[in-house]
């Protein structure tokens, strides 16, 4: 540790600690002028009740906060056929808001790709909040989509829809998916589904 400019041996120390310990307005006189800077309304720091505090930082967080819905657009062990509609039960929108952009990892190219915005009607019949038509989607890495507008509420989930090829998925490991056989991926279709446990599709949405 560098010396005090001024200070340069023990005795010298130890005079300039007790005199700086004297000072008036140093250690003894901090909680009073602590207090004074408080409630000093000029002061340099914004005075916020904690209500005002709470609805600032909600507002921050809400401004960063993204929507995800769906699982990351990987390379997967298994392929899903297509002329079905799937619903990914994994990671339920916990925003409402809009997805803007999609992610695909298919196996065989995929013809017809449709994307939808799903919620619960009632056991596992669910109605298509919104959707948006993909058209192909090249095999083999993971395809963006961009541009889009999907509208989505807390609790929906994402699904889709292909007439031909194949998208990566696994059978185990994820919260299962809803599939019925053809097309009901357009807004406002309705359909009861029928539940694969445990099974999760190259698929992801999200706001950002």
């Amino acid at each position: 540790m560098c010396p005090q400019a001024g200070v340069n041996s023990e005795a010298g120390a130890a005079a300039a600690i007790a005199t700086h310990a004297a000072l008036a307005t140093v250690h003894q006189d901090a909680p009073a002028l602590i207090l004074t800077h408080k409630g000093d309304a000029s002061a340099h720091h914004a005075r916020y009740t904690d209500a005002e505090a709470a609805a600032v930082a909600d507002a921050l967080i809400a401004t960063h906060a993204a929507i995800h819905v769906g699982l990351p657009a990987i390379d997967r062990a298994q392929h899903l056929a297509g002329y079905w509609t799937y619903l990914s039960q994994d990671n339920p929108a916990t925003l409402s808001g809009t997805v803007i952009r999609v992610e695909i990892w298919a196996h065989e190219a995929l013809t017809e790709m449709r994307v939808g915005i799903f919620y619960l009607v009632s056991e596992t019949t669910y109605k298509c909040r919104d959707s948006v038509f993909i058209g192909d989607v090249a095999a083999g890495s993971k395809q963006v989509f961009s541009g889009l507008s999907l509208d989505v509420q807390i609790g929906d989930i994402i699904g889709y829809y292909f007439a031909e090829g194949e998208i990566d998925y696994d059978a185990t490991g994820y919260a299962g998916q809803y599939e019925v056989e053809g097309d009901h991926a357009h807004t406002n279709d309705e359909a009861t589904y029928d539940d694969i446990p445990g099974a999760g599709a190259s698929l992801y949405g999200t706001s950002e």
